[in-house]
């Protein structure tokens, strides 16, 4: 499972996600998100690359869940 989104990993979806697997089915998930940091002002697409949260890192991402 890959889950990518444009904030803060704590408490986002893929937190709740990880929750919900470890309970029914435990398997391997990679975090596609903002690292606890402050935000800072760029156009959506600089802060995206900035922070890793692209359509790179998402293809990336899966590379390494399918690994």
């Amino acid at each position: 499972i890959v889950t990518a989104e444009e904030h803060n990993y704590l408490g986002g979806l893929g937190e709740s996600v990880a929750g919900m697997l470890a309970r029914k089915r435990p398997t391997r998930q990679e975090f596609v998100a903002v690292n606890d940091t402050f935000g800072e002002s760029a156009t959506p697409a600089e802060l995206m690359k900035k922070y890793k949260i692209d359509a790179e890192a998402v293809k990336e991402a899966v590379k390494r869940i399918l690994a």
